[in-house]
């Protein structure tokens, strides 16, 4: 509903335009009268007011959509944006040792070792152990330049 509200909102402006446009470009004195452009200017501060109140539903629901998830500290999200090995930075997050996600995991911690320096990507399935040892979803183990 808000995407269908946002949309209406963007035709309005778009109208609005285009209303204008055709009001300085056909209405003889130039320039408007302040009366018509306080109106104008009133229209266009009506439409910036719809815009924030849609911006604050899609906010309101994005928190309600969240609130119950899991909070990141920044130097983690940093880590993550600026390329370094998911992999390693959960792992290291949650206090893990390398040894002890092997043991976790199943696996070696030699595999796991050169998935965290990036000489093996790691089979799906390895991945999803992974992710469930380090609680989290599959997606959060992919690096920020694959993602775009």
């Amino acid at each position: 509903m808000v995407k269908a509200i946002e949309a209406e909102i963007t035709a309005m402006q778009a109208d609005f335009a285009r209303t204008k446009v055709w009001l300085r470009s056909h209405y003889l004195p130039d320039p408007l009268p302040k009366v018509v452009n306080d109106r104008l200017e009133e229209f266009e501060a009506r439409f910036d007011a719809l815009r924030d109140m849609v911006e604050d539903q899609e906010a309101g629901a994005a928190y309600m959509r969240t609130r119950n998830q899991e909070t990141v500290p920044d130097h983690v999200v940093a880590r993550l944006v600026v390329g370094e090995n998911p992999v390693r930075v959960w792992r290291e997050y949650r206090g893990m040792s390398l040894r002890a996600l092997a043991e976790q995991t199943s696996m070696s911690a030699s595999v796991l070792s050169d998935m965290e320096t990036g000489k093996s990507e790691g089979r799906p399935g390895s991945l999803r152990r992974i992710a469930r040892a380090l609680l989290v979803v599959l997606d959060d183990l992919v690096p920020a330049a694959e993602r775009s």
